[in-house]
């Protein structure tokens, strides 16, 4: 067979759904020149820009999601000095004289979801901006829209098994090709059994679609168990669900009974109800984690974060296991507690990758076997009002991270979460990028073939070649033209590419280009409580963002932080970011302690960076609280704000203090520590 016609064959997936992403790029770049909006006529005065235009929900449309998105023109100096925030006002109403008021809010992106299912009927909303220091624009002109009831409601059977139920209505909302259906679980609650294996709700291709948990509880047996799986689909929600999964069906958990210094041997006695370790599907992958001795899920202090033990994990008599431990053995005591999490082979709570505005709102778990809201290569996830749940007699509940999203061109808004002791990341927004095979023969050649692994670029998509080797930013430019070739795509910038590009593999060690379009920009993370998580709170690697108004409370490494990690690889940069007026407490005690409750690191592949990467950020308002100093820290960074954080003190607030390093253009009032 020709070579080209096995690759289209073999790889046919890949192509449709990058011609599928190239077209809907053509339509978001469109969409883009209304975000970024600005006065036609540059000379104009800034008092004379005219009120923001309304983008979406556009007038007289109509829907049937309860969860819209609002969007809008930009005022035209949003972003343009990090040290003077844009706001901006909407308004929701019932009625076009806006005297009733469904929802007002104010916020720092010229977007926004409601954090509540809008009732089906008749909607007005308008915006107005406030630049920083002045007095409001004029509102925009109302649009209306309209949410509409489904045009099909499916309620799940339940006198039976409630799985065979779920399959026959999700059957049923397949088959409503064309029409928005609404599934409805009957309120109760529901063992769900060994006859589910993979997710309780499982959809493929569909669009507009709500499963109304209405409130039920589920009981799942296995962490091979998740909540719902959607590919491929569009607008697309899930509400109302209380989940949990058997005790020992997650986790072992225990306590330390002896120790012997001379061997490193940790002997261990299981907790009434757990499983011992030989339950774990990959005991190499899996880990530990030594938890202080009376508290749920906090990790212990100025120790590392978790442990591969040296040995097996060996059976030594009914609930009594030994392993032995090389470093750090001096920080376990007897009484400690500890939890090994079945990572391998979990399932996650929510899986909507590759689909587009999607929602879950008010989901409660008290656990989940891989991890909880997982979105690869989709767009717009909003994840509302979702809440932990604690067991008991369980002192985790999520084995890994709680949020973690990457490659979306519109990142994720999340508002009213609260995730409690967890192994890995409780908000995790990142990218992963695409690495070359050749360039293109010619002088100042702008072509390079790419392979396909990560393949992610689109026509006008802004990226940036990165060599991690050296730690430095080669080029930052825009994507021109993208053509699927044997074997990957051809690919043409708009700039001529730099020299010495590194091909070899792997893609760790590679000239890498991270596309900045795709980095969850213009999330939103705030009003959320993360309490107890082992390693970061939210870290981000994305263009445009906002952070605040979240408590951290006992977080094990940095609380809020930007950080590439160039190892698995993640990245590539943060700009454009806003944190404030976050409340951190007790964090940043991991072993070896002392880092900074909010961070902003750029570094090389297991070197320090050679490059400026993060740049224009605001810092301001943060209080931080029983955290090591200095309470903040920047390094690589250019032009950034860091204004009024603190920490409390006996003599009342006192200003934090600030570590940069390496970093140019940072606008301070809180004093720096190495100055």
């Amino acid at each position: 067979m020709d070579p080209a016609r096995q690759y289209l064959e073999s790889n046919q997936k890949i192509i449709m759904h990058t011609t599928k992403r190239l077209q809907l790029g053509a339509l978001l770049a469109m969409s883009a020149m209304l975000l970024s909006h600005c006065s036609k006529n540059e000379s104009e005065t800034e008092d004379a820009v005219g009120p923001i235009e309304l983008v979406a929900p556009s007038s007289g449309s109509e829907m049937t999601t309860p969860f819209p998105g609002f969007s809008w023109s930009e005022h035209p100096d949003s972003f343009k000095d990090i040290g003077k925030p844009v706001e901006y006002d909407i308004q929701i109403s019932p009625d076009a004289s806006f005297a009733n008021l469904f929802d007002e809010d104010r916020v720092a992106l010229n977007r926004y979801v409601h954090d509540e299912p809008l009732a089906p009927g008749h909607y007005y909303w308008r915006v107005r901006a406030i630049p920083h220091g002045e007095e409001p624009t004029a509102w925009s002109a109302p649009l209306d829209f309209a949410i509409n009831p489904p045009d099909l409601v499916v309620t799940v059977d339940v006198s039976g098994d409630p799985v065979r139920g779920v399959r026959e209505a999700v059957a049923k909302a397949k088959e409503a090709v064309g029409q928005s259906v609404r599934i409805v679980m009957p309120t109760g609650e529901y063992e769900i059994n060994d006859s589910l294996s993979g997710y309780l709700f499982d959809l493929e291709e569909c669009s507009d679609v709500v499963i109304d948990g209405t409130g039920v509880k589920l009981n799942f047996i296995s962490r091979k168990q998740g909540l719902i799986r959607a590919s491929g689909c569009e607008r697309i929600a899930v509400t109302g669900f209380d989940v949990s999964f058997a005790k020992g069906s997650l986790r072992v958990q225990g306590r330390v009974t002896a120790l012997d210094a001379a061997t490193g041997k940790v002997t261990v006695k299981i907790e009434p109800g757990f499983p011992g370790f030989d339950a774990s599907d990959n005991q190499a992958h899996d880990i530990i984690y030594l938890l202080e001795p009376d508290s749920e899920g906090r990790l212990k202090s100025d120790v590392r974060n978790f442990f591969r033990p040296d040995s097996a994990y060996t059976k030594e008599g009914e609930n009594t296991w030994s392993f032995t431990i090389g470093t750090d053995f001096d920080r376990w005591e007897v009484g400690d507690q500890f939890a090994y999490n079945f990572r391998s082979g979990s399932l996650h709570l929510v899986d909507f990758s590759e689909s587009r505005e999607v929602t879950a709102h008010g989901l409660t778990a008290a656990g989940w076997g891989g991890m909880q809201f997982v979105s690869i290569e989709g767009d717009d996830f909003r994840i509302l009002n979702c809440k932990k749940r604690f067991d008991e007699g369980k002192w985790m509940t999520g084995n890994a991270d709680g949020v973690h999203i990457r490659g979306h061109r519109l990142g994720a808004w999340i508002e009213g979460m609260s995730i409690q002791a967890i192994g890995d990341d409780s908000i995790a927004l990142y990218a992963r990028p695409a690495w070359m095979k050749s360039v293109v023969e010619g002088e100042n050649s702008r072509t390079a073939v790419c392979r396909t692994e990560f393949f992610n670029l689109e026509p006008g998509d802004e990226v940036s070649f990165f060599q991690p080797m050296t730690g430095e930013i080669l080029l930052e430019t825009e994507v021109g033209e993208v053509n699927p070739v044997t074997g990957g795509f051809e690919v043409t910038f708009a700039d001529p590419l730099p020299d010495n590009i590194r091909f070899k593999g792997p893609v760790q060690q590679a000239t890498q280009i991270w596309n900045r379009s795709k980095s969850c920009g213009n999330f939103m993370v705030r009003g959320c409580e993360f309490t107890n998580i082992r390693r970061y709170g939210t870290v981000f690697r994305s263009k445009r963002g906002v952070v605040e108004n979240n408590t951290y409370r006992g977080i094990s490494a940095r609380a809020i932080v930007f950080i590439n990690g160039t190892a698995w690889p993640n990245g590539l940069y943060a700009s454009e970011i806003i944190v404030r007026n976050n409340t951190i407490s007790d964090s940043c005690f991991d072993h070896p302690s002392g880092p900074a409750a909010i961070s902003f690191i750029f570094n090389g592949y297991k070197r320090s960076a050679a490059s400026i990467g993060p740049r224009n950020l605001l810092i301001e308002g943060n209080t931080i609280e029983d955290c090591p100093s200095p309470e903040i820290a920047l390094s690589w960074v250019r032009n950034a704000v860091v204004r009024d954080n603190t920490f409390p003190s006996d003599d009342g607030s006192i200003p934090a203090r600030l570590d940069a390093r390496n970093s140019q253009d940072i606008d301070h009032t809180d004093p720096v520590a190495n100055e």
